[in-house]
């Protein structure tokens, strides 16, 4: 049975985005105005949000990109998804857009300093992809 007031392992700082916090107790059922301390695995899932994050973190990994390069690397994404993917990690910090005053106007995506720290998950999630993958086909249960 759990204590009374204990917290969970998984606790951060008071130092977070309250707003989205309630956004996610409101969807979760949790009765507005109860103590809720930010849990880094909802923090980072909230980040991370989006079919194709992951995917454009791996390829901004690689250095500083434009936008139509972004898109020849992800030729299933729309122009309107990648670009609101693209928002949403700049909007989150993961993400930085310059703009260079040229003509044509040059726009290039990279990673923050933030988004940068994040390239040892990047290279976890690679090596936990291919063991997964192959233990799948080993087990004859990979998806075609």
């Amino acid at each position: 049975m759990a204590q009374t007031g204990a917290t969970s392992p998984h606790t951060t700082s008071k130092a977070f985005d309250k707003g989205a916090v309630q956004g996610l107790e409101a969807r979760a059922g949790i009765p507005n105005g109860a103590e809720v301390v930010p849990c880094p695995f909802v923090t980072a899932q909230q980040v991370l949000q989006g079919k194709w994050s992951i995917l454009v973190l791996h390829h901004l990994a690689d250095g500083p990109m434009r936008f139509n390069e972004l898109r020849r690397r992800m030729p299933q994404l729309t122009a309107a998804t990648l670009s609101n993917q693209l928002r949403y990690l700049e909007e989150h910090g993961m993400v930085a857009r310059q703009v260079f005053a040229e003509v044509p106007p040059r726009v290039e995506y990279s990673l923050t300093p933030i988004g940068i720290k994040f390239k040892p998950v990047l290279d976890q999630i690679q090596i936990w992809g291919m063991e997964y993958m192959a233990e799948r086909e080993h087990d004859g249960t990979a998806e075609a």
